[in-house]
């Protein structure tokens, strides 16, 4: 559940950032973490920066509009020893001092295109407290959305809210 297209989502957006960077000459760099089969990571892309703006970290989320119409907390999210993910990962971004980003792409389908979307951290962990179940597709399609150009998804200061 959950699980299609995440890793091609994973480097998708690695890849965007990358992108991003080099256009813009930004000092920076983004790339996918890696976990054993089994295990749990935390966070799928990190980026590095001196520039405290650029220090993040981003959970991926690829969702199918046919699964329903909720980024379910218990079924995209994982619980390790009575620990849930957006906690564990909260307390890794308290850690290391990065800012965090959900990228949530919502596929809708054969011949639909797919749509990708921002929210940052702060929104996750509000909607956790605050909805017992999970966040609307609704409600994340309010946050920036992350530009498509054909098969590539486009970073841009208006998606990381930087302008």
């Amino acid at each position: 559940m959950g699980k299609a297209g995440g890793k091609s989502f994973e480097r998708d957006i690695s890849s965007a950032l990358n992108r991003w960077y080099l256009e813009e000459d930004l000092q920076a760099i983004a790339y996918r973490r890696w976990a054993p089969p089994r295990t749990f990571q935390e966070f799928d892309v990190v980026s590095d920066s001196e520039d405290m703006i650029l220090y993040m970290a981003i959970e991926c989320k690829s969702v199918s509009l046919a699964q329903g119409d909720t980024l379910y907390w218990s079924q995209y999210f994982s619980i390790v020893d009575g620990v849930h993910q957006i906690d564990r990962e909260s307390a890794w971004l308290k850690r290391t001092g990065r800012s965090g980003y959900l990228a949530v792409e919502i596929r809708g389908g054969p011949g639909k295109t797919r749509e990708a979307y921002m929210v940052p951290w702060k929104e996750v962990t509000r909607a956790k407290r605050d909805y017992a179940i999970g966040m609307t597709i609704e409600k994340i399609m309010t946050y920036p959305r992350i530009a498509r150009v054909g098969k590539q998804y486009v970073m841009s200061d208006e998606v990381l809210n930087l302008d």
